[in-house]
């Protein structure tokens, strides 16, 4: 299998975005998130990686998936509209501010989240977020661990 560059790769990635995810109900845009956001767009992408896509719904989705696409392989998760509703929700959230840190809106309807990139890109080392990351994160670590020897709580029951 050939390695794709990053920015080939990110264009597969868009071109899923326009050509099937902006066809899903709901669609309210779309961003890139994980490696592939922050690699140099001239380092190759092993053929076991994938390019994150983050699709945002208006409503529910289901559980994302992994598949190959144009020579690439994608992992498409889904997010509620409501997640990424301000800036303020953003940069208080770990994942979320690294995926907005940086440019990486293939697709966006209506213009929300190129502004909410912007906002967030300009405000990311600000003082008060990072500490709040660091907080969200070490809660996520917690109930991750609390969760550990509960298949109750593991599984969402």
């Amino acid at each position: 299998m050939m390695i794709l560059l990053i920015r080939e790769a990110v264009e597969t990635a868009r071109r899923w975005v326009r050509d099937e995810g902006a066809r899903l109900p709901g669609f309210g845009g779309a961003f890139l998130t994980g490696s592939a956001l922050w690699a140099p767009p001239g380092a190759g992408l092993p053929p076991d990686s994938d390019v994150d896509v983050m699709v945002v719904l208006d409503t529910p989705a289901g559980h994302g998936r992994k598949f190959r696409y144009g020579g690439a392989l994608l992992e498409v998760s889904f997010l509620p509209a409501d997640q990424v509703a301000s800036a303020d929700d953003v940069l208080r959230h770990y994942h979320l501010a690294g995926a907005f840190h940086r440019p990486g809106v293939p697709a966006d309807p209506t213009g929300r989240l190129s502004a909410l990139q912007r906002e967030v890109a300009r405000r990311f080392a600000e003082r008060r977020w990072v500490p709040a990351r660091c907080e969200h994160a070490l809660e996520t670590i917690r109930a991750r661990l609390a969760a550990v020897g509960h298949p109750a709580r593991r599984s969402g029951r």
